[in-house]
């Protein structure tokens, strides 16, 4: 697995999740990877949840540590984000081992949260203005063992 590109690694980790996650299924949209096909409640995988059914998820994910003991981050482009909040949607957040596409932990967050703790979109030449994360930022860190 080592030889994916963070883009192919993500591909790899969507399919894990939707796999893993029953009321999930996968999506072609451009702003987002699946839908809910039934309510989510409170299931082992999530806690206190009310996701309702055909509701947009972009999944995001994060290795556990990258460069030495630097927690992994979660990369948010404005265009998919502003998309996915306007039809109220969530991401799913997980976090796997360096190399492999399991999940250690996930989390599933409103996109109108996340949109609170963003103070601004980095601006790049020649990039489509983004935002990181680190991963303990959505899930607590006792959640996961490295």
């Amino acid at each position: 697995m080592s030889s994916r590109s963070p883009k192919q690694r993500g591909s790899a980790v969507e399919g894990a999740i939707i796999q893993k996650v029953p009321e999930l299924t996968h999506t072609t949209a451009d702003h987002w990877d699946a839908i809910t096909t039934a309510a989510v409640h409170d299931i082992e995988t999530f806690q206190d949840l009310d996701v309702d059914c055909d509701t947009e998820i972009e999944i995001k994910s994060a290795a556990v540590v990258i460069s030495g003991d630097r927690c992994g981050r979660f990369y948010l482009r404005e265009q998919q984000h502003e998309a996915l909040l306007e039809k109220g949607g969530w991401y799913l957040f997980t976090v796997a081992p360096p190399h492999e596409i399991e999940p250690l932990a996930m989390r599933l967050v409103p996109a109108a949260v996340v949109d609170e703790m963003i103070d601004a979109w980095v601006i790049v030449e020649d990039r489509a203005p983004f935002k990181q994360f680190a991963w303990s930022q959505f899930i607590e860190p006792s959640e996961v063992n490295r």
